[in-house]
């Protein structure tokens, strides 16, 4: 009889720890999944913060007249003054090399020893970039040089106007389209009609030559 019963306790025992731990588990797995979505949550307000300070940064470093548009003026000064600082650096690279030479040759003689390895695959990799790599980049270079060319020079034959005065200058059009249908349908002269045919004519030449300059966020 006692062997039943502890047979009995036995096979339940499991089954009754089951069911109180499911609870749980549960439970966890439900504060695991809150934890997660607030850390994600965080995460994302932390990551559209920095977008947001780096798009200042760059409006404040592009934006040199502070007008709230960046113009192809301020962009080639920009990539002017950044060559030229990439230019002093290499400069003073060069001065610092022919004054340590030997210093930095035994530099990079102590890191081939001790990271021979790693130097070698950095070698063929830079070889391997080089002949295949290298050309393609190049060309790829030049084309969009060209095209920054033709677009500049597309540029200077428009009139750079913000997006409100494009806005309104469309608005006006519209007015002036409604204003002929209704000339055309109350039977008015010629004359009125041609003369806002003109008008409709001049400002939609105006739009056509007009450049939006677009102010950042």
């Amino acid at each position: 009889m006692v062997r039943f019963v502890l047979l009995l306790i036995l096979c339940v025992l499991p089954h009754g720890s089951a069911r109180t731990l499911a609870p749980d588990q549960a439970a966890y797995a439900q504060r695991v999944a809150r934890q997660a979505a607030v850390r994600a949550e965080r995460a994302a307000v932390s990551a559209e913060r920095l977008a947001r300070r780096a798009a200042t940064s760059a409006k404040d470093a592009l934006d040199t007249d502070n007008d709230g548009m960046i113009s192809t003026e301020e962009l080639e000064g920009s990539i002017a003054r950044l060559r030229s600082r990439c230019a002093g650096i290499a400069r003073r690279a060069g001065r610092f090399y022919a004054k340590y030479r030997d210093a930095c040759l035994a530099t990079g003689g102590m890191l081939g020893l001790l990271h021979g390895g790693k130097v070698a695959y950095t070698v063929l990799c830079a070889r391997a970039f080089a002949a295949t790599g290298w050309p393609m980049v190049r060309q790829s270079v030049a084309k969009m040089g060209d095209a920054y060319t033709a677009a500049k020079r597309e540029m200077a034959s428009t009139t750079p106007v913000s997006p409100k005065e494009y806005a309104r200058m469309e608005a006006q059009l519209r007015e002036m389209a409604a204003e002929m249908e209704g000339l055309v349908g109350d039977g008015a002269s010629e004359r009125r009609k041609e003369l806002l045919l003109c008008q409709m004519r001049a400002l939609r030449a105006e739009l056509d030559a007009a450049a939006v300059h677009r102010a950042l966020p």
